[in-house]
């Protein structure tokens, strides 16, 4: 389709993009189910992320350059290799805000985001966000960027099942925020990456192991998060998750042909890794 590039605003043939990158989607396929399940359609296998016509030849490609980077330097060191200490560039700033950006546009299409007035803020979010990342004009409002790495769970005591598949598994993009409109997060992980920008904060940020610098910094893993309300904030997010109606029947008997096939597939990946975590801790 032809139409105005989101990023850039020049009339183009649009690429149906993913939202989440594509590497991303690979990875959690190759290390768990080859179907993904929305949470708000679970009766639907996809074997796909979630695309839109939102950018030109020249906005993917200059996605894909921080992508590469993302992909090199953090990810795969991260997943497959247990590096723990991550130097980082102007890299992983344009990567993270690149995709919180693409997770905003697609929440600003949800009746529940748009028409509300709480939330109007994140029009100036998504603006501010774009002519950074067509321009480098450094966001002056909502810069504050934040990115935590997790890990299989070895203890709770939240009550919420399948808290470790949620840490280290699930794909997700939301807007956290509470009923003032006091406190405001645009939010997305994908796998052991919980990435979440400070769009309004009457407190100030003490999670200083996990702020993003601009520029360049060092991340080591494991980080510390002082911050007991963000905290909560993710547990309610995997809690809310957790009670959505799960697969029909009919679903759920597919999905165990699925396995029956090949159970030790599921035994030694990444997901059945989690799954079993899950079932460990609910003994306890």
């Amino acid at each position: 389709m032809t139409d105005k590039c989101r990023l850039y605003g020049v009339e183009e043939e649009l690429r149906q993009s993913h939202i989440l990158p594509k590497f991303i989607i690979d990875y959690f396929k190759s290390t768990g189910s080859r179907f993904i399940r929305g949470f708000s359609t679970p009766n639907q296998r996809r074997q796909d992320g979630i695309k839109r016509n939102y950018l030109s030849h020249q906005a993917e490609q200059d996605f894909s350059i921080r992508e590469k980077w993302f992909a090199e330097n953090f990810f795969r060191r991260f997943m497959d290799d247990g590096q723990s200490v991550f130097p980082y560039d102007k890299n992983l700033y344009y990567f993270l805000i690149s995709v919180l950006w693409r997770g905003l546009l697609h929440q600003l299409e949800l009746p529940e985001i748009y028409s509300n007035p709480q939330l109007k803020v994140l029009n100036e979010t998504e603006a501010e966000w774009r002519t950074y990342l067509a321009e480098n004009k450094t966001p002056p409002r909502f810069s504050d960027v934040n990115l935590l790495l997790t890990d299989h769970i070895k203890t709770h005591d939240t009550g919420v099942t399948g808290l470790d598949y949620y840490f280290t598994r699930m794909i997700d993009f939301t807007i956290l925020a509470d009923d003032s409109g006091q406190c405001i997060f645009v939010y997305c992980k994908f796998l052991k990456f919980v990435v979440w920008a400070t769009i309004r904060d009457v407190r100030p940020n003490i999670n200083k192991e996990l702020i993003i610098s601009k520029n360049e910094g060092v991340l080591r893993y494991p980080q510390s998060v002082p911050d007991t309300y963000m905290i909560q904030c993710l547990v309610k997010r995997a809690e809310s998750i957790a009670a959505m109606p799960g697969p029909s029947d009919i679903q759920q008997d597919k999905i165990i042909e699925e396995i029956n096939k090949n159970p030790d597939t599921l035994y030694r990946s990444a997901a059945g890794a989690a799954i079993f975590n899950d079932w460990r801790l609910d003994q306890k």
